[in-house]
């Protein structure tokens, strides 16, 4: 996965090597990023090289101790700051994708501090904020990564760059914590901005401007606008279809956000399509018996309940009852929607005791 990263890091850079060319100062900063970019291959190169059992005897490393033997040796780089900060920043994503965020904000931070030493790049800078204000909304700490957001939107100001695609990805990510502290008229226009720099710079189709929409169709959700929230949800759904492949699972989640809008307004039979998606693709996607898969069961069952087909309806809420009981134990919180709901089924069907014998289990 690190050595991944890294070499997408070196495609990227080469593609865009001929296009700056026209001056000395632009080469030299090009062939400094390379040999940034080749040093910190190396060094991932060494530290999987480490493990394998030609050179180290054990057994195969995990992902979390390549991690920690990474952060161990990252001050072997002291006298390359480029290199390191970059190694800091993909070594505290790592931490961040796995949930480590303890370890992950020290990581990010040594990175900044770094990159307020080198010369004064503003777009590495902001990359660097950026990345630390979603680990921040993740954690959650929606002040925090409010604050550090908006001095990357600052620091990309300063330089001159308001109008370039790295704004448009700090605009997205702090629309989406000013939508999660519910200040929307706010979040709307950091979304809709990161919408057009997409679309203004950005080859079609954007998975960048896909996720702006996609985030900007769940903030109408939350305003209570879900007609806007629909259309806004197809036009993602509609850009990821030609991105990602056929049974991908973030497919499945715009469906589940289709289904919402539908249903709100009233299309159920539009609801129950993209449910059904939704199912279908989750169940290709995930593994049996994902928690998951027991969500769309729910979101199939609520919409089978409001068209009175109940039979099809308790067929939905006991499955995904099933999947839960399996995945956390009987009588967990997330069995509790399903118990309620079949429930709410008996009561419609008009048989009341076998609409308490599932609430009473819900209140135990």
């Amino acid at each position: 996965v690190l050595a991944s990263i890294s070499l997408s890091i070196v495609v990227a850079l080469v593609a865009v090597v001929f296009g700056w060319l026209e001056s000395e100062r632009a080469r030299a900063r090009v062939e400094a990023a390379l040999a940034t970019s080749d040093r910190t291959t190396d060094f991932l190169v060494d530290l999987f090289t480490a493990s394998d059992p030609r050179v180290a005897a054990g057994a195969e490393p995990t992902l979390r101790e390549l991690l920690d033997r990474g952060i161990e040796r990252i001050d072997d780089l002291e006298d390359e700051p480029s290199v390191q900060a970059r190694l800091l920043e993909t070594l505290g994503d790592v931490s961040w994708s796995l949930g480590l965020y303890e370890e992950s904000e020290p990581l990010l931070l040594q990175a900044l501090e770094l990159r307020d030493s080198e010369v004064p790049d503003p777009a590495r800078k902001a990359q660097t904020l950026t990345r630390l204000g979603g680990l921040y909304r993740d954690r959650p700490d929606l002040a925090k990564a409010e604050e550090v957001l908006r001095e990357a939107v600052a620091t990309l100001d300063a330089a001159g760059l308001n109008e370039t695609p790295e704004m448009g990805g700090v605009a997205n990510d702090l629309g989406i914590v000013l939508s999660r502290m519910r200040r929307f008229e706010e979040a709307a226009e950091f979304l809709e901005r990161s919408i057009e720099l997409g679309e203004r710079f950005e080859e079609a189709p954007s998975g960048n401007v896909a996720s702006g929409m996609a985030n900007l169709g769940v903030l109408y959700q939350r305003m209570g606008d879900p007609a806007r929230s629909l259309e806004m949800t197809r036009r993602a759904l509609a850009l990821f279809e030609q991105i990602l492949p056929e049974n991908h699972p973030n497919l499945a989640v715009l469906e589940v956000n289709i289904t919402t809008a539908s249903r709100n307004l009233g299309d159920l039979g539009e609801a129950r399509r993209a449910i059904l998606r939704a199912l279908e693709v989750d169940r290709v996607a995930l593994p049996e018996g994902h928690p998951g898969i027991a969500d769309d069961l729910h979101g199939l069952g609520s919409v089978e309940l409001r068209l009175g087909r109940l039979d099809a309806a308790r067929a939905a809420f006991t499955e995904g009852l099933g999947i839960m009981d399996a995945a956390f134990g009987e009588g967990n919180f997330r069995s509790t929607l399903h118990r309620a709901s079949l429930g709410n089924v008996a009561l419609v069907a008009g048989r009341p005791e076998d609409a308490l014998e599932h609430l009473d289990a819900v209140l135990e």
